[in-house]
């Protein structure tokens, strides 16, 4: 199922233009599009990011365009139909993996991680956990002011609250505004 009922028909890819712009595209799902320049502006040579939920690629194809360019940048994703654009998928520094991210096999580190997959409660607990073993200079959390989705909200706010899970190594740094919501945590 597509999550913006209102984008074209791109699901499917076909109609995809071969000349799209990554603005025009994120646009079009809308819910990423507000936040482009800032996943792009904390990508900035990075060498390797995990992404918690791939979706449509278009957080993913913001990190691409912004990481090394002998960087790695791996998508896991329940959905092995995700509809990823020929931009991601072709990118050579991207490996898509279809899995749970609350069990998938991760790297030993990470420069960062993007979490937007679930959005349930005890599952994004899981993935900033699992996050936070790779270490990352900064976890991103996407939809922490949507109002559609408050678990993840009460999850991150859980998750930094000091003796929660033990102490937990990463704080709130700051919320970037939007319907959405982008939030930045970085090590204590």
């Amino acid at each position: 199922m597509i999550y913006n009922p209102h984008a074209p028909d791109w699901h499917k890819l076909a109609d995809l233009p071969a000349d799209i712009t990554l603005r025009e595209y994120a646009d079009a799902w809308l819910d990423m599009a507000p936040h482009i320049s800032d996943l792009q502006r904390y990508a900035t040579g990075k060498r390797q990011i995990v992404e918690f939920g791939v979706r449509g690629g278009v957080s993913t194809w913001a990190m691409l365009d912004a990481m090394h360019p002998d960087g790695r940048l791996i998508g896991i994703d329940i959905d092995p139909n995700a509809p990823i654009p020929p931009r991601v998928r072709d990118d050579p520094r991207f490996l898509f993996v279809v899995a749970d991210s609350t069990t998938v096999r991760l790297p030993s580190w990470a420069d960062m991680v993007m979490i937007d997959a679930s959005h349930e409660f005890a599952a994004t607990v899981v993935e900033l956990v699992r996050a936070a073993l790779m270490e990352p200079e900064v976890i991103l959390c996407h939809d922490y002011l949507y109002a559609q989705a408050p678990q993840v909200r009460r999850a991150i706010d859980g998750y930094v609250s000091p003796g929660y899970l033990q102490d937990e190594p990463y704080k709130l740094e700051k919320v970037i505004p939007s319907k959405w919501g982008l939030a930045v945590l970085t090590p204590r």
